[in-house]
């Protein structure tokens, strides 16, 4: 395990880097979460850790969560759980003759048996049934949401947001479950407007998404919906989803500022942040921060 990492950890000593790179000629932010480390670096660490506390503290023996078949969520939680010494349990969207691929390649590698369901019998995942299932298999183990949303995730979540610089008026995430923009919209200073670039088909339900999110998790609050904006059209087609315009543009961020983002999350997050500047949808004297989250695609 990463020494730099614990469970035990206030949120201000963990080593966050700050660097800025020039975008249309305007200096941007970056919030470097995602070097926190390798394989659970990023929002990932954040929603996992109080999960991770509970598990230690309770004394489970394993770990069970679910996601599509290229989820960073199940790739850090089996390498955050190798490191930790738990068992971890994947529910994996789609057939497993299909759902091959690195990502779950790693994940089985990390010692994380993988459980496959159909698109239908997954949305029943959280069925009396389904979960009386996973008990009588794993009688011992802690059962996380996708993307880890329940009440430890979107605390970890709320963390992120101590790291926003002062002078930031806004902040660019991407995002898949809204987990971590609930979390970080409970805490986020309210001068400051916080755009959500989905990586997924999600116009019909992300706003009632994130409202359920801070209801149910005790962040009444409900006017900072106020002060997110949603970009719906960056998804390029859904989750997992790319063209080749996507593909040119991630590699001009690694050629024009040297910058590896994978296609999935943080490249759409970047388009978006790059069009709407161009358009100059956003004041040229106000300061913009990313969130940079997931782990790196590297191009062979």
């Amino acid at each position: 395990m990463n020494p730099s990492l614990s469970v035990f950890d206030a949120p201000e000593t963990l080593p966050v880097k700050i660097e800025s790179v020039l975008m249309q000629q305007r200096e941007i932010t970056l919030l470097r979460f995602d070097r926190l480390h390798p394989e659970y670096g990023g929002n990932k660490w954040f929603k996992l850790k109080y999960n991770l506390k509970r598990a230690l503290d309770e004394k489970r023996i394993t770990l069970i969560s679910f996601g599509g078949a290229y989820s960073n969520h199940l790739y850090s939680l089996a390498a955050a759980c190798r490191d930790f010494k738990l068992k971890s349990v994947g529910v994996v969207r789609g057939e497993e003759h299909y759902a091959k691929n690195e990502s779950l390649d790693f994940c089985r590698s990390c010692g994380m048996i993988l459980h496959y369901l159909s698109k239908e019998a997954y949305a029943n995942r959280f069925s009396e049934e389904y979960q009386q299932y996973l008990h009588n298999l794993y009688p011992d183990a802690l059962i996380i949401p996708d993307g880890g949303e329940n009440n430890d995730g979107v605390k970890g979540a709320s963390e992120m947001s101590f790291y926003v610089p002062d002078d930031v008026q806004h902040l660019f995430v991407s995002c898949g479950t809204f987990t971590t923009v609930s979390g970080i919209l409970s805490t986020l200073k309210k001068d400051v407007t916080l755009w959500a670039v989905p990586a997924l088909k999600a116009e019909s339900w992300a706003r009632p998404t994130i409202s359920r999110i801070l209801h149910s998790y005790g962040f009444n609050d409900l006017g900072t919906l106020t002060r997110c904006n949603i970009l719906y059209d960056y998804h390029f087609g859904g989750f997992a989803k790319t063209n080749n315009e996507l593909i040119n543009f991630q590699r001009l961020l690694i050629e024009q500022n040297g910058l590896w983002v994978d296609h999935v999350y943080v490249a759409k997050m970047f388009y978006a942040l790059n069009d709407l500047v161009k358009k100059e949808r956003i004041n040229s004297k106000e300061k913009v921060a990313v969130v940079m989250c997931g782990r790196p695609t590297y191009f062979t």
